[in-house]
């Protein structure tokens, strides 16, 4: 018994190409001997075991690839181990192939009702043998992985996957197997292709007609290469050929073209299926349509990139707009005296204007990275549009360009900064005149309309609810396909380099996006380009913001106020200081909270306390709630280079609060510090920038 125990130890050989495992189970040692030494020769592994119950103790440690059976056995026969072997789970797929002396036909069909494969009478032929391993083990390779590319894609597959091993007991196993594999393939979502070794189409699936619009009868015969869409060069199918043809796996993404000229981006795995010798009988390939996926990638990745620009926007506003504070200020200063030279005056009118457009290069910035600091208010967008917006685009656009207003909203109203507004609509229509070099018309309406979960669906970044829509079209030369998807990317622009910055889109998509908006775009070459804003609407209200009539101001004069200026950068402290005495106010300058805290109570009254909001030590807000103890019935403006998301951490957010953004001029300052005396212009956000 020990020396038969010894016999199921595996032989181990260098399996060849496509070989797998095999047990053989006989209680004759010659025939173990000559068997296992005509299946290594063939670079198969193999197995020995002498008896019934070794080979299922055997096929339980380690599952071979098929099962070379003798019926006569001294423990049980082989019939009895197959069965035990079917109705085992995990073992019932294992080919068994019975091979014995009794060749009676009785017992071949009890070989095969037991759920034998295949039967051969001894003694055989070694050829013989061969063949019929080799078949059986290349059709088992071959349905397994079929088998596993079925479980691994779809629920339904891993249903007829258990209805297929619920019937693989039967008599007729293999072919049923085979055909419900078929059926499987058939109902799988994904797109299957069959190939013979040159590539043409044997085989296509009900997914492939739907998904390419090919039929069937369009497909087979073909090459694969009706759906080639130019989008890949030679070396890509190279390299693909190349794979398969050396017995290996492809797997990569493909950008296809449907039998209408859509494209479509496909993963998919192209595996060789090899013969009984071992040869390339046919292509597989498996594919799984990814164009949404890879949609849905790419907006990430933009909305990932636009996030880390407006990152690197607000990290720098704060510094740069300390800076053009100071280049500002100091001009606006230069420009006052009175005994400058003509071209001394011209000069630093050019300085002037150039650090005004860098101020407006920061603002779009901001917009374009959602950090611009804003004072949303109610309003009704055709009165906004008709009295405040519209006078200015005429002298835009010029006398050319014919420019309509159809306001059809009804209600109108709408939660934003103004300036925003007009800041959005003068980039729409300065784009818009510059695509009309030779003139043209200019539309914009505005209309309410409902976007439902299903057009949300079909359109990432809307949100269902109720809109304004504002529709700004022009008759120009409309936008290049290849470049749409780009428009609203930070510095990407067509325009000759001293004519446009590669911010006005990008800032229009950004207030949009602040707002809680949504923005579309429809272009055709020669025709013209439409932009779609979508704006929440809000209900009626009776606290709307009407449109400020031009130029106006605060009316009244408060002069020789007593103020308190609290700023921990020099240059920008000096200049501010400067500003103040020179519209008359008496200010006392602190370089931080705490000397403020200091200077304050050693003064008997301020009318004005004028800080920066983010200092060292104590936030202007905590400043100001401190002197507010010492007096009751100080005014506070607070000022920032800084964008909104910083502003908002330091608290100043109230309602009632006064701010003035960096950079500002001296009639901005002057014009801030008469509201916040009167008690006027209170808001929960800080106000953003107007006018230098």
């Amino acid at each position: 018994m020990q020396e038969s125990f010894d016999m199921t130890r595996d032989i181990v050989t260098d399996p060849g190409p496509g070989k797998g495992e095999i047990l053989v189970v006989d209680d004759s040692r010659d025939s173990l001997q000559l068997l296992s030494r005509i299946l290594s020769a063939e670079g198969y592994r193999v197995r020995l075991a002498v008896n019934g119950e070794l080979a299922l103790e055997s096929i339980r440690a380690r599952q071979p690839d098929l099962v070379l059976l003798d019926v006569r056995l001294p423990d049980i026969n082989g019939f009895e181990v197959c069965k035990r072997l079917k109705k085992d789970e995990n073992t019932r797929n294992i080919p068994v192939l019975f091979i014995t002396v009794l060749d009676s036909v009785e017992d071949k069909v009890k070989g095969f009702e037991a759920g034998g494969i295949d039967y051969i009478v001894k003694p055989f032929q070694q050829e013989e043998v061969l063949a019929r391993v080799n078949t059986h083990v290349c059709l088992s390779r071959m349905c397994n992985k079929l088998e596993q590319l079925v479980e691994e894609r779809t629920r339904e597959l891993e249903k007829i996957n258990r209805q297929l091993k619920e019937e693989i007991a039967s008599r007729k196993q293999a072919e049923a197997e085979k055909q419900l594999l078929f059926e499987a393939i058939n109902q799988s979502s994904e797109t299957v292709v069959i190939t013979d070794p040159d590539g043409n189409i044997v085989f296509v699936n009900p997914a492939f007609e739907r998904r390419t619009g090919y039929s069937r009868e369009e497909a087979i015969g073909r090459n694969p290469r009706l759906l080639k869409s130019g989008h890949h060069d030679q070396e890509f199918y190279k390299q693909l050929w190349n794979t398969i043809l050396g017995g290996e796996t492809w797997q990569g993404e493909f950008i296809n073209k449907k039998k209408d000229g859509s494209l479509f981006i496909e993963k998919a795995s192209i595996s060789p299926v090899f013969d009984r010798s071992g040869k390339i009988s046919n292509f597989i390939a498996v594919k799984l349509d990814i164009t949404e996926q890879r949609h849905l990638e790419e907006q990430l990745r933009h909305a990932q990139k636009m996030e880390s620009v407006g990152r690197l926007a607000g990290g720098v506003a704060h510094d740069y707009n300390n800076t053009l504070q100071i280049i500002l200020g100091y001009l606006q200063l230069l420009l006052l005296r009175d005994d400058l030279p003509g071209d001394v005056s011209h000069h630093l009118k050019q300085i002037q204007t150039a650090a005004e457009h860098a101020s407006k290069i920061t603002g779009q910035l901001l917009a374009f990275s959602r950090r611009q600091t804003v004072c949303p208010k109610l309003l009704d967008i055709n009165e906004l549009l008709s009295k405040g917006i519209l006078p200015m685009l005429e002298q835009l656009i010029g006398e050319d360009i014919e420019l309509s207003f159809l306001p059809e909203a009804n209600p109108a109203t709408i939660e934003i900064d103004p300036g925003q507004v007009q800041q959005l609509v003068s980039n729409l229509v300065i784009n818009a005149r510059d695509a009309m070099p030779q003139g043209g018309k200019l539309t914009i309406k505005t209309a309410n309309s409902v976007l439902d979960e299903q057009y949300c669906k079909e359109h990432p970044g809307a949100k269902p609810g109720e809109y304004v829509v504002m529709t700004v079209t022009d008759t120009g030369c409309g936008i290049d396909p290849e470049i749409m998807p780009y428009i609203f990317e930070p510095f990407f622009t067509t325009k000759d380099r001293h004519k446009g910055t590669g911010l006005g889109l990008p800032s229009v998509y950004g207030i949009v996006k602040q707002g809680g908006g949504y923005i579309t775009v429809e272009s055709e070459q020669g025709r013209g380009t439409t932009f779609k804003i979508y704006f929440p609407l809000h209900g009626e209200s009776d606290d709307l913001c009407m449109p400020p009539e031009e130029h106006e101001v605060v009316k009244g004069d408060i002069s020789c106020l007593r103020i308190l200026l609290v700023e921990d950068n020099e240059n920008v402290r000096e200049l501010t200081k400067e500003m103040l005495e020179l519209l008359g106010h008496q200010v006392i300058a602190a370089d931080d909270p705490a000397n403020a805290l200091d200077m304050a109570s050693q003064m008997d009254h301020i009318d004005l306390l004028l800080t920066d909001i983010v200092m060292p030590g104590m936030s202007g807000k905590q400043l100001f709630e401190k002197i507010r103890d010492i007096f009751p019935h100080v005014k506070v403006l607070f000022m920032s280079g800084y964008t909104c998301d910083v502003i908002a951490r330091h608290g100043v957010v109230e309602k009632g609060v006064n701010f003035i953004q960096k950079p500002f001029s001296m009639k901005k300052l002057a014009e801030k510090i008469k509201i916040t005396m009167a008690g006027k212009g209170g808001s929960t956000k800080p106000g953003h920038s107007e006018g230098h």
